[in-house]
């Protein structure tokens, strides 16, 4: 068993990706035009772009943590943790880091990913309470 040392993420292949260097030449990540996203419908149109520019600028860095954003964004159920192997868990780490402060500006996406990030089930929660769908402009 590889024994999982924070700051050394290693590919299959022994390299490091570049979010493990010290020599940081990937630039910042995309940023959604959430100022267009004034409805659901905005919302659910814009996703997909701004998910094709973020897979995109993920895998000049590494390919594997570009391919997660894309298969995972397409998965059919809840991907948890205890599945997940060192390496999936730092770079899921990462990419919640880079959604939360993305969306920060967005008021929705935020709610909704500071619940998540609290442990509230979003499925469940916006299915069965209405206060949580209107609390959070879901309704």
């Amino acid at each position: 068993m590889q024994n999982y040392i924070p700051g050394q993420q290693q590919q299959q292949n022994g390299n490091y990706d570049v979010f493990a260097k010290s020599e940081k030449w990937i630039g910042n990540p995309p940023v959604p035009e959430v100022g267009k996203w004034t409805n659901r419908e905005t919302e659910v149109l814009g996703w997909p772009k701004y998910l094709g520019e973020l897979v995109a600028w993920a895998m000049q860095a590494s390919l594997e943590l570009g391919n997660e954003i894309e298969h995972s964004s397409r998965w059919p159920g809840p991907l948890t943790w205890g599945e997940m192997t060192m390496q999936q868990r730092s770079r899921s780490m990462r990419l919640f880091a880079i959604i939360k402060s993305t969306f920060a500006a967005h008021a929705r996406a935020a709610t909704l990913i500071n619940a998540f990030s609290e442990g509230i089930s979003l499925a469940s929660s916006v299915d069965m309470n209405p206060s949580v769908q209107t609390a959070t402009g879901l309704s």
